[in-house]
């Protein structure tokens, strides 16, 4: 499992919570080989997990360096990391891409309310 979100020194508990590290994980990994839906979950799950790291008063950038960590050092991401034919990005640029602009709309709503 990928421990970044749930191994910071200074956290008395995890943030978030494992199960919810998990799920994370689990989305990563589907986004990588790429099966139905798994964006989408994806999505959801990130959404999830920005909401609970802001309720914990986690700062904004940090979750975000936090869940693109996730991406980029997913162990999924050795096994297979094609390169988009039109634009040349790898898949873990763009899924690091669209997990900060998700966990970007959680933190504007938070704001915005």
């Amino acid at each position: 499992m990928n421990t970044a979100l749930t191994s910071r020194a200074d956290a008395a508990t995890d943030i978030p919570p494992a199960a919810t590290a998990r799920r994370l994980n689990n989305q990563i990994a589907r986004a990588f080989r790429g099966t139905y839906g798994a964006r989408t979950g994806l999505r959801t799950i990130v959404r999830l997990t920005t909401h609970q790291m802001l309720q914990s008063g986690m700062p904004r950038d940090a979750i975000q360096r936090t869940l693109e960590q996730c991406v980029l050092n997913h162990p999924a991401r050795l096994l297979s990391d094609p390169h988009n034919i039109v634009t040349g990005e790898s898949q873990s640029t763009t899924l690091a891409q669209l997990t900060r602009q998700w966990s970007d709309e959680v933190t504007l709503d938070v704001v915005a309310e």
